[in-house]
């Protein structure tokens, strides 16, 4: 969250975000480990909330950033952040891009039938990013606010994969043939356009009120030719296949929330209520192209339409019973009403049976904290949660990666549900300790199921449960004044109880960790500053019976500051040693797999960053979009 507004952010957008936020522009960052029902039950994780500084002057002010990165290909990036002030009427904006193509290499090696499949590809993302945000706050009087808020993300540009499956006996090994296949995305996009009307009414003993009404819309599509060649041993071509898939998907979201807050008693009440209407169109055609012709395969062509809408509504309760001790409860109602059609092309073959979901669910938060002392806290707290599928995991549009290897999405998933204990301990010296139980049902995972005698369809399911206990530790400390240590380590113990169908059920355990570690140190020359961050990711395994390798990263920065520290230029490396790899392996009734691989995570940036105009100036003020968690299901 930022100001208390929910963000859903890939990381990489997280931390372009983070980036572009001054170190004194930010007031403080809490961690919510069990959010209160104040927020949409979405989500089985905890929440961050950076809180950011805010003054009371007049006038513009501003910050740019722009930047180059480079590995295989060359990268920029640049974003802009403008807010004006002046009486009454507040204006911001906020516009960046990154434009650049994007490496990747990876493996699918498999064993399925007594025949191993050997399939390394080559993926460049040729996709450019841009996003834009336009906004206005008037205040109507000393109590009353009003806003518009208009903002767009958008993805768009071709791809391009190469994939070579080698194809042999398992006892011999020796070489039957190889398929070439190659996927070129000429067309793709995923823009995004949202529109929020929002208002707030405060009066003087700290009573409020907000509304907020939004629109959004989703354009996606994509275009691709695929041709599958087999070849002999010897180079000779044994048969061709030329694909050619057309998608396009159009989801529109509405979405209306109030909020209600008063002092009742000796504490504060909370009451709100939330209505999400979604519905996507989705249309896939598949084609052969056969030399000149390009036949509609009606069976494999098909349309998706879906309808959700979620009622909600809460109430949560926070008083301070003694000086030491403060309690919080509350409680969250939602109804899911969803309902999904897939109809064929080929109008021979039955529609398939509508899908339909109806849910009510209960959603309690509690927790209670109790001050040890002015330099010690304790506190215990619960919530049950849940997590919906994404829109596109519910379309079960097919995307090949060849002829013998598909993702498909899957519209009878259910949300996984999560029940969480925690229990959280922190000192005034920057030491805080979290000890936590999360119980997971019906988990969605990627799973890879076999299909006839040679092909495997990746396709997300739910599962079976998870049994999630870890203990989590973070200091920040500053050994002298010239080198500042932040250090985080989580240990866990993982338990998985899967169960594909009722033949094929699996228990998957094991004790895990993480850690990093970021140093930042002022250097005794020429005003520079270093950075210096690795983090690092045990062996463990994962909800769809794979068990991962361990993996990790260092990245190292220089940086100075400019025009009375109003500028500043930095210089860093990522992933230093190429080691931010994947590498995962499944096994079950005769079938393995084993997926390894490396995105572009190395790579050399130089950044330029100026803050300008008055300092001082108010920031735009905290907007609680009633999209927030619909607009995060889209992929």
């Amino acid at each position: 969250m930022l100001d208390g507004k929910l963000v859903y952010l890939e990381s990489a957008d997280l931390v372009a975000l983070l980036k572009t936020l001054p170190a004194n522009a930010i007031s403080n960052i809490d961690l919510l480990a069990n959010p209160g029902v104040q927020y949409d039950a979405a989500g089985t994780a905890g929440l961050i909330n950076i809180r950011t500084k805010k003054g009371m002057a007049e006038g513009l002010n501003g910050a740019f950033t722009v930047g180059v990165s480079h590995w295989y290909t060359p990268k920029t990036n640049a974003d802009l952040n403008l807010n004006y002030r002046r009486g009454r009427l507040n204006l911001y904006g906020t516009y960046n891009h990154q434009i650049g193509h994007y490496a990747y290499r990876y493996t699918l090696y498999r064993v399925q039938r007594d025949t191993i499949y050997d399939s390394p590809t080559r993926d460049t993302d040729k996709r450019s990013n841009v996003n834009a945000t336009l906004g206005a706050d008037y205040q109507l009087d000393d109590h009353q606010t009003l806003g518009l808020a208009l903002s767009t993300n958008q993805r768009f540009g071709p791809g391009l994969t190469h994939t070579i499956t080698r194809i042999s006996p398992e006892a011999t090994g020796q070489l039957l043939r190889t398929l070439y296949a190659t996927n070129d995305y000429y067309f793709q996009r995923a823009n995004r356009y949202n529109a929020s009307l929002n208002y707030r009414w405060q009066d003087s003993t700290g009573r409020t009120f907000s509304a907020a009404a939004d629109y959004g819309y989703f354009d996606g599509g994509s275009r691709n030719l695929q041709p599958n060649v087999y070849r002999s041993p010897e180079g000779t071509t044994l048969s061709e296949n030329l694909y050619r898939s057309l998608t396009q998907a159009g989801i529109d979201l509405y979405a209306f929330k109030a909020d209600f807050q008063d002092s009742l008693g000796r504490g504060q009440l909370s009451v709100g209520t939330k209505f999400s209407d979604v519905q996507s169109d989705n249309n896939y055609r598949f084609l052969r192209v056969e030399g000149a012709a390009e036949l509609l395969d009606a069976q494999r062509s098909n349309r998706f339409e879906y309808h959700e809408q979620i009622a909600a509504a809460y109430a949560d309760y926070q008083v301070a019973v003694s000086a030491r001790v403060r309690l919080q409860g509350g409680l969250r109602l939602e109804n899911t009403r969803a309902r999904g059609q897939l109809r064929y092309a080929d109008a021979q073959t039955t529609p398939t049976q509508p899908v339909k979901r109806d849910y009510l669910n209960l959603f309690p938060a509690l927790s209670a904290g109790y001050k040890l002392s002015d330099q010690r806290r304790l506190s215990l707290s619960y919530a049950r949660r849940l997590d919906r599928p994404a829109y596109q995991s519910l379309n079960p549009f097919i995307t090949l990666l060849d002829e013998l290897s598909f993702w498909q999405g899957n519209p009878l998933l259910r949300p996984q549900y999560a029940n969480r204990f925690a229990v959280d301990y922190s000192t005034a010296g920057n030491l805080a300790l979290t000890l936590a139980y999360t119980r997971t049902r019906d988990i969605i995972a990627s799973i890879n199921d076999t299909l006839e005698s040679n092909k495997v369809a990746m396709t997300p399911r739910n599962v079976g449960r998870q049994h999630h206990l870890s203990l989590t530790a973070t200091r920040s400390f500053a050994p002298t004044t010239w080198w500042n240590i932040s250090a985080s380590a989580t240990l866990y113990y993982v338990d998985n109880q899967i169960a594909f169908d009722a033949n094929r059920q699996f228990r998957l355990r094991a004790l895990a960790g993480n850690m990093s570690l970021q140093q930042s140190f002022q250097l005794p020359f020429w005003g520079l500053n270093a950075e210096l961050v690795g983090n690092y990711n045990s062996p463990t395994a994962t909800s769809a019976n794979e068990r991962n390798h361990g993996n990790g990263q260092l990245d190292a920065a220089l940086s100075r500051k400019f025009f009375k520290d109003a500028g500043s230029l930095s210089l860093g490396i990522t992933d230093i040693f190429l080691t931010s790899r994947w590498n995962s392996r499944s096994q079950f009734a005769g079938f393995y797999l084993r997926s390894y691989g490396y995105g572009e995570t190395r790579q050399v940036r130089l950044n330029f960053t100026y803050n300008f105009g008055n300092k001082q100036v108010a920031a735009p003020r905290e907007r609680k979009s009633a999209l927030d968690t619909e607009a995060g299901r889209i992929k």
